[in-house]
């Protein structure tokens, strides 16, 4: 008897939300030609382990320690399916529809390795976890290429992995996203988000820390600056990015933790020798192409200077 592989892979990263995966898989365990992949990030019991066993075509792995968001790797190998779509264990709302709609999207143009989806708040089913380069208000009905990834909410093709590699360990969390997708469009592939597939986002607080984005988004900053920009973004976007990240901390009370990542940032880069790649000029000009909608600065002044509480 021969084994056929699913055509999609689900993988799911969980860390001490057993509510959440509770209610997710239900529905999950539903989608046709597919596979669960629990990946739990050495949550305090072994709540995702004992779902898994609940349901077929369903695995978890548990791993030794919490590796963050890049514990997807992890599922990510493990995966079987020619897609693997990836999610968090709060983000709910693949249906069978949306995996035709995923393997049509990827038929049609060879050159697309990764869809982002469209996500909406629980709550209120407004626009969430927006981080591409344009205006939600304007462009979250439209179909377009990006250099940002929704890890939680995302679809790849297997292959890619094989020609770009995974998220970078020692990120854990924060920009590992961007530093797939530098890696992916410098492949000469295309990363498209589009709302034909809508997913929700509980924002679950468990398993979050208040300082988090401070220092994660500050040290990987630097990490991402050295692993993939060229001399160009170097010298004029990382000067700025960090000079927002600066005026973020001292707003909220947390510049203690964005210096500590400046220092951790530094110290670490020996441990990234050896992983730069930075971007050719072809892939700058792509990107610069994506930023033709790009708002202007007070857009984000008022999105980011004046706004606490982002929902990530």
């Amino acid at each position: 008897m021969t084994y056929s592989a699913p055509e999609f892979s689900v993988i799911l990263l969980t860390y001490n939300r057993e509510k959440y995966l509770a209610l997710q898989l239900p529905e999950l365990v539903k989608l046709n030609n597919a596979e669960i992949i629990i990946v739990d990030n050495a949550s305090s019991s072994d709540y995702a382990e004992a779902l898994s066993t609940q349901y077929e075509n369903t695995q978890c792995i548990k791993l030794d320690k919490n590796y963050g968001a890049v514990g997807r790797n992890f599922g990510i190998q493990a995966g079987k399916g020619k897609y693997l779509i990836t999610l968090d264990d709060d983000v709910w709302g693949i249906t069978n529809d949306n995996l035709t709609e995923i393997k049509e999207t990827f038929e049609k143009n060879s050159a697309i390795s990764a869809i982002c989806f469209k996500v909406l708040d629980e709550k209120d089913r407004t626009i969430t976890n927006w981080c591409h380069h344009n205006d939600p208000a304007k462009f979250s009905e439209s179909t377009f290429d990006t250099y940002e990834i929704s890890e939680g909410a995302a679809v790849f093709k297997r292959e890619i992995f094989s020609e770009v590699g995974l998220y970078p360990l020692e990120f854990f969390i924060s920009h590992e996203g961007p530093d797939l997708a530098f890696r992916i469009i410098n492949s000469g592939k295309r990363i498209i988000y589009t709302p034909k597939i809508e997913v929700t986002h509980a924002h679950a607080i468990e398993g979050r820390k208040n300082w988090r984005r401070y220092y994660y988004d500050t040290r990987n900053l630097i990490w991402l600056a050295y692993r993939n920009y060229n001399w160009d973004m170097l010298l004029t976007k990382l000067p700025l990015s960090l000079a927002a990240m600066l005026l973020y901390s001292i707003r909220d009370g947390f510049v203690r933790y964005y210096l500590k990542a400046i220092k951790d940032a530094l110290f670490g880069i020996k441990n990234l020798r050896g992983t730069r790649q930075p971007m050719s000029s072809a892939t700058r000009k792509k990107m610069k192409s994506m930023d033709i909608n790009k708002p202007n600065l007070a857009f984000y002044i008022k999105k980011r200077l004046f706004a606490k509480g982002v929902k990530i």
